[in-house]
């Protein structure tokens, strides 16, 4: 079921028509009913102002694609279809529920349509009742389709698919224009040519007024006098590393407590972090000494002045293996 991705600031809603229409013939889910897609517009009434309806399918049932085409048409939102690649069969109807300048075709797109199609199983009568359903069935669809040409086709009488590029659909009078646009993102939203212009000038004021505020910031600390905390002690205070020098603004207003707080606690903390590196570095060091120093650098000499006693007694001890257990590497008798 088509699932609309809502962006709620700019009020717009994105669904995907990227598979079958109907029942879910490839049972891979991708699929957009009648009712799924009416509930769907019915629930972003109030809550967006334009859904953009993206289209890559090849079809499915004509009784879907009424329903969604009749949901498009009653509904009071500012509904865009976009051929994102393929608009065939009931998809097709479903791209021309749309006023015309709402009509969005991709760089590489299709738009194809062909009588309504059936099949039937039983005796001849079966038959003929079915070919006169699918007559009238394909005979509305055709003056559906018909009323958004220049170009009427009598759909009754193509026994082949019609297929038509841009070129053609604007010929066909389909659309008016091609407008090249890039497939998005599902999690984004397509936006007309006015609103891309006018997101991009919110972007650079918002980028500029941000690059303002840290000028300003940094100004207002500079000319308030604010001294940098005093050298580590290691430091070579006889020759100071320059200090950066950082860009005044013209007419800079007085800074604020909030501010001068904020950069005071930052040079606390990073003078803590330096602390810290500098502990940890004595301690690695430390480390490193121990590790690389060999046994029998320094010997030890152990004194035996009690006989070695026999295996056999209780408390016999191999004086040998408590040295060496101890660490000592030398013993000596006396």
């Amino acid at each position: 079921m088509p699932v609309a991705d809502i962006n709620k600031a700019l009020r717009i809603a994105t669904i995907h028509i990227y598979g079958y229409i109907g029942d879910d013939y490839w049972e891979d889910g991708a699929i957009s009913s009648d009712l799924n897609m009416a509930k769907e517009l019915a629930s972003m009434e109030g809550l967006v102002d334009r859904v953009d309806i993206r289209i890559n399918c090849y079809g499915g049932s004509v009784k879907h694609a009424w329903g969604i085409v009749s949901a498009i048409q009653n509904s009071t939102l500012n509904i865009h279809t976009y051929n994102d690649g393929m608009a065939c069969s009931a998809a097709a109807l479903i791209y021309l529920a749309v006023k015309k300048e709402n009509r969005h075709y991709g760089t590489m797109a299709a738009w194809m349509y062909h009588p309504v199609m059936s099949y039937v199983y039983g005796n001849k009568f079966d038959f003929e009742d079915e070919l006169a359903v699918v007559n009238k069935l394909s005979e509305i669809c055709s003056q559906f389709v018909n009323s958004n040409t220049n170009q009427p086709v009598e759909w009754l009488n193509q026994r082949s698919d019609t297929w038509l590029t841009a070129d053609e659909a604007i010929s066909y009078g389909l659309i008016d224009a091609q407008e090249p646009y890039k497939i998005e993102d599902p999690k984004t939203t397509a936006l007309s040519k006015n609103n891309i212009a006018k997101n991009t000038a919110v972007a650079h004021h918002v980028s500029d007024s941000y690059k303002n505020f840290l000028t300003t910031k940094t100004a207002n600390i500079v000319e308030n006098n604010v001294q940098p905390a005093a050298p580590a002690a290691d430091q070579n205070v006889s020759n100071p590393a320059p200090t950066p020098t950082i860009p005044v603004a013209e007419n800079a207003a007085p800074p604020t407590v909030d501010i001068l707080k904020e950069f005071t606690n930052l040079k606390t903390r990073l003078d803590g972090l330096e602390n810290t590196i500098k502990e940890k570095d004595a301690t690695i060091a430390q480390l490193n000494q121990q590790v690389n120093a060999k046994p029998g650098d320094e010997p030890v000499t152990v004194v035996i002045t009690e006989p070695i006693k026999d295996k056999t007694d209780d408390d016999y001890v191999d004086v040998f293996m408590a040295a060496a257990n101890a660490g000592e590497h030398t013993v000596r008798f006396v």
